[in-house]
């Protein structure tokens, strides 16, 4: 069982563990809370070569003829094919994509994530 940290226990919290957890991942969290916030819309842009996003995840795409769209990596073809979507929609939490044209022609040098809808704030009677 991994040494208790009382001491840390604020900085725990922040990241919503118990302080309980081995120091290795609150650090783990403090990196990825540190690479969130270096990106920032100039750095946001993610190179295919470094990463992919999820199968069937639509997001935005960048090709090198500077055509940016919203596309997925379509499950349907390994991955290896990427269809451009023409309809898509938030709903239930997720992006979904109502129309999509597979073709090997959208082959994106970097994508980055959609944005989250906004959230308007509920007025009180």
């Amino acid at each position: 069982m991994p040494a208790h940290n009382p001491e840390l226990a604020p900085l725990y919290n922040l990241f919503g563990l118990s302080s309980n957890y081995p120091i290795s991942d609150l650090l783990a969290a403090v990196e990825d809370c540190k690479r969130r916030a270096d990106r920032d819309p100039a750095k946001a842009w993610i190179k295919c070569s470094d990463e992919l996003p999820e199968l069937d995840t639509p997001v935005w795409i960048r090709t090198a003829d500077d055509i940016i769209v919203i596309a997925e990596r379509d499950s349907s073809t390994d991955g290896w094919m990427w269809s451009a979507l023409h309809g898509h929609f938030f709903a239930d939490g997720k992006w979904d994509a109502v129309d999509g044209d597979a073709s090997d022609e959208y082959e994106p040098t970097h994508w980055m994530p959609l944005p989250a809808p906004p959230v308007d704030e509920q007025v009180m009677p």
